[in-house]
Formats: structure tokens, C-alpha cells, sequence
């Protein structure tokens, strides 16, 4: 049990003024047991468990860093586009499975990302022009999490259908669309 004390609330609001309407997101951590382990709660009520075992000596493992989240967070986000995309134009995608790799310099801090690789793995009937397209319009237009960390990172990819592989076109500064 934790008191009120040791739980923290990040506001996520950038403070930017826009033409159209902006939405606060909202997400909340509260320190679990043990010194680097934290359950967050999206302002929906979704949880996510944190912990950093890779840089503390007390880091149990009991979830995931923050900088996996970040690529948990440009996988989903372009999955969410791209089976959007597809769909809109009549495809059906049985699967996708899709696999992120991000580097990053052990020895800086921050130690931000410099590349990201993704890999989308299509299995069904998705034209390949199309998956292509898709991809392309997530990560180069729609993606926000993506170009939050293009400043920062080369973001690549790649995309198989059914095991078969497809090479990228490149559509973004900072992204190069080819696999390191």
C-alpha cells in the first residue's frame, strides 16, 4: 500500500496553442513496493506496470522501462493507422504482427533514441502497394508518437506479407525507411 504521498501525476499537455480545440491527456503513477516499480493509469483507466531493473541494483523487473514504452507507443500508434488505412480501403487484415528496435548510447544522458527500425508483419489478403501506402501515411503524416521521436531518431522499416519481404520508400525528414 502507498500513501498519497509517493504517488505522482504527470499532466501530459505541451501548452501549445492550436486553431482547432486540443485535448488534455492525462496519466498517473503510483510508486508500487518496491524503489523503481510504478503502476500508471491513463486518464481511460487503462494500467501499465514500470520498473527499470536494467538501471537500478533494486529493480525487480516488474514491468516495462519507459523506454520500451515509447516503442510499444510508435508501434501501436501506426498499427492503429495502418489497419485504419487498410480498412478504409476495403482490405482485410487477418494479422499484423509488428516488431520495434530502438538504439540508444548506453554512455549518455539523456540517452535518447537514434534509431528505431519497425518491422510489420502482414499475414492475409493486403495488396502490397497498399501495405506499402499505409505505412507510409502512418509514420510520414499521421503517426504523432513517431514524429515526437523523429527529431531525435531515424526512424526505418520494412514490412513482410505472409514471410515474404518488402522494402520501404522514404517519406519523412528524419525517416529513411530503410532497414539499418
Amino acid at each position: 500500500m502507498t500513501s498519497r504521498r509517493t504517488r505522482l501525476f504527470v499532466i501530459l499537455n505541451p501548452g501549445i496553442s492550436w486553431v482547432h480545440s486540443m485535448g488534455e491527456l492525462r496519466a498517473t503513477l503510483e510508486k508500487q513496493a518496491s524503489s523503481f516499480h510504478f503502476t500508471a493509469r491513463t486518464g481511460r483507466g487503462a494500467t501499465v506496470q514500470i520498473d527499470d531493473p536494467s538501471s537500478h541494483a533494486d529493480g525487480k523487473g516488474h514491468g516495462a522501462s519507459p523506454m520500451e514504452l515509447l516503442l510499444v507507443a510508435v508501434g501501436g500508434c501506426s498499427a492503429i493507422d495502418i489497419v485504419s488505412i487498410l480498412e478504409k480501403g476495403r482490405h482485410v487484415v487477418d494479422a499484423l504482427d509488428i516488431d520495434v528496435r530502438g538504439e540508444k548510447p548506453d554512455d549518455a544522458v539523456p540517452s535518447l533514441f537514434q534509431k528505431i527500425h519497425i518491422r510489420y508483419g502482414f499475414r492475409g489478403n493486403v495488396p502490397v502497394d497498399r501495405a506499402r501506402r499505409a505505412i507510409e501515411l502512418s509514420i510520414g503524416t499521421y503517426c504523432s508518437v513517431a514524429h515526437t521521436l523523429m527529431p531525435t531518431a531515424q526512424i526505418t522499416w520494412d514490412f513482410t506479407i505472409d514471410g515474404k519481404i518488402f522494402g520501404p520508400v522514404n517519406t519523412a525528414p528524419g525517416f529513411t525507411g530503410e532497414p539499418r
